[in-house]
């Protein structure tokens, strides 16, 4: 298995209260398939790429698994490399 994110969910703090994005969607892909995630403007699908590569601003809570062949992706490497500062 080379991707599996396990029931993500993201949801941002914000003003009064806390605005669900990403609500438990689980998906696996094998190495050498293509995978694509397809929706409506605002239902989530960039909140659910931004949290595999833990890139989310810090008003993004996250909860869920998404292990990368085995491995955590590299967010604090990449934050550090664009300048996002520290991952959540």
């Amino acid at each position: 298995m080379l991707l599996r994110v396990e029931n993500p969910k993201v949801h941002y703090d914000v003003g009064e209260g806390r605005v669900r994005a990403v609500d438990g969607v689980s998906l696996s892909m094998e190495r050498g398939e293509v995978l694509g995630v397809v929706g409506e403007s605002g239902c989530g699908k960039s909140s659910l790429a931004m949290a595999l590569l833990r890139l989310l601003p810090s008003n993004a809570r996250v909860e869920g698994r998404g292990p990368f062949d085995g491995v955590r992706l590299p967010g604090e490497r990449l934050r550090r490399e664009i300048g996002g500062g520290a991952p959540r």
